[in-house]
């Protein structure tokens, strides 16, 4: 089966599939027939869902080795395969947070998030087609990617309330992190005294 046909199935399923069934290195391309991009969060939930199926499959070929009812010994060894691929080949890298909030009352400052590489190397950051310049745009200190008040102010464009822009950090392997830039504005409530009734 070609990855393409795998990728026009039900997604929820292939994303936990993914570590299940293909071998390593194949992620890339796995994805590639994606469109649009899987984000992260579903990427984590459907690593979650094949780590429980890995689990299960330990169980039952436990339960074959043992001769209890149900079990089935050829269930173990690629059962043990998946889990070993699940902790070895982190799905991508991510960050403290995938939004950034913007007050619109407010004159927009520096940001700054915490990467989690998962084991991949920061590339970058990019909006649409155009590399966001390190420096300029943005700053890395250790694991602390900082994006500046410049640019945060040109991707929040007109500031409408909402989201206003989703610039990806880029790793070494694995999908792009997505960051919603949003612009919000906070609502006071003003306390009344309270009227009485008659």
């Amino acid at each position: 089966m070609s990855l393409g046909v795998a990728a026009a199935r039900p997604r929820r399923r292939n994303r936990r599939r993914r570590w299940i069934l293909l071998p390593d290195g194949a992620a890339n391309r796995f994805y590639g027939a994606y469109e649009p991009l899987p984000d992260a969060a579903p990427l984590r939930r459907a690593r979650g869902w094949a780590v429980l199926r890995a689990l299960s499959g330990i169980l039952i070929g436990e339960a074959g080795i043992q001769g209890r009812p149900g079990g089935k010994p050829s269930w173990g060894p690629p059962a043990h395969t998946s889990l070993r691929s699940l902790w070895r080949r982190p799905a991508a890298g991510t960050a403290s947070s995938d939004m950034v909030f913007l007050p619109k009352s407010s004159a927009i400052t520096s940001q700054t998030l915490t990467l989690n590489p998962n084991g991949t190397d920061f590339q970058g950051l990019r909006h649409g087609s155009r590399n966001l310049a390190q420096g300029r745009d943005h700053t890395v200190s250790g694991k602390r990617l900082t994006l500046t008040a410049a640019a945060l102010t040109a991707l929040a464009g007109d500031r409408a309330y909402g989201v206003n822009a989703t610039p990806e950090a880029r790793f070494s392997r694995g999908v792009p992190w997505r960051i919603d830039v949003i612009t919000y504005d906070a609502r006071c409530c003003r306390t009344s005294p309270a009227t009485p009734t008659a």
